[in-house]
């Protein structure tokens, strides 16, 4: 009796047998959204489910150190009254793009380190939770990315951002910001703030000489913005320094011009980003 040894060639739906020995059984696998003991991909690997449910690890917080590796779950959470100091997994020993998630219900700081325990890459404060995302695993520390998601008592859509507590912002250097902004304007000439900071700007107009001449000023979203007086009509026969401050947003424009008889010698400006 010949005994047909080939198989045939599985289809991304179907079935197969499964058993340990006494008895067998038909199972399903499809990469469609139905019912089915097995997953399987499709010509393109994809595969159709509701749910990916992730396992969590419940740590109640000490002060204690948890070493993590690649079995360890994607998501953690921290409760208790303590500190969390976590070391992430050896990276060589993951997938780039795996991620974890930390999730602080503690009442104090959790710190996440790399896989050396010396490197700090993030703290996540009490109430915050933050995804950490493997970019590359070529070396045991690798090199990671994360981004943070609003604690409960803050809330964000289309009426603006809610939330308890404080906002803490890094505005730079008034140097920095000096630096990036331009020290003098034209008058009549738009300058753009592309310093990538919003900006309190200090304009100084030296005028050499002016009869019933007015000073004026525009901020606005295009090259010609919208002015307003700001010195009023003046006449003056000696060199005179008028000074005003004017916020300007990020890629907005500052406008600087006159009316009247004037001669302007100067117009300087000195910023600070905020």
């Amino acid at each position: 009796m010949a005994i047909n040894n080939s198989l045939n060639a599985p289809t991304t739906t179907g079935t197969v047998l499964a058993g340990n020995g006494t008895g067998y059984s038909s199972v399903t696998y499809t990469p469609l959204n139905t019912d089915s003991t097995i997953v399987s991909r499709d010509a393109n690997g994809n595969s159709n489910f509701v749910n990916v449910i992730e396992s969590v690890t419940n740590t109640v917080s000490s002060g204690q150190t948890i070493s993590m590796n690649y079995g360890s779950t994607g998501e953690q959470l921290a409760i208790g009254t303590s500190t969390i100091k976590y070391v992430l997994p050896d990276s060589t020993t993951l997938y780039q793009n795996q991620t974890y998630n930390f999730n602080n219900n503690s009442t104090g700081n959790i710190t996440i380190y790399l896989h050396d325990g010396i490197t700090l890459l993030t703290t996540v404060p009490s109430g915050a939770c933050v995804y950490i995302i493997n970019d590359s695993n070529l070396t045991s520390n690798g090199t990671w990315d994360y981004h943070w998601l609003m604690p409960s008592s803050t809330s964000f859509g289309n009426s603006g951002l809610s939330l308890q507590g404080y906002l803490t912002t890094s505005p730079p250097s008034s140097a920095t910001a000096t630096t990036a902004w331009v020290t003098s304007l034209t008058a009549g000439t738009a300058q753009q703030n592309t310093s990538g900071y919003d900006m309190l700007v200090t304009i100084c107009v030296t005028v050499a000489l002016s009869t019933t001449a007015t000073l004026v000023m525009g901020v606005g979203a295009t090259s010609t913005p919208t002015t307003q007086t700001v010195i009023p009509s003046f006449t003056v026969a000696a060199a005179t320094q008028y000074t005003w401050s004017a916020y300007v947003p990020n890629n907005y424009y500052l406008l600087v011009n006159s009316t009247g008889t004037i001669t302007i010698s100067s117009i300087t400006t000195m910023a600070m980003g905020i």
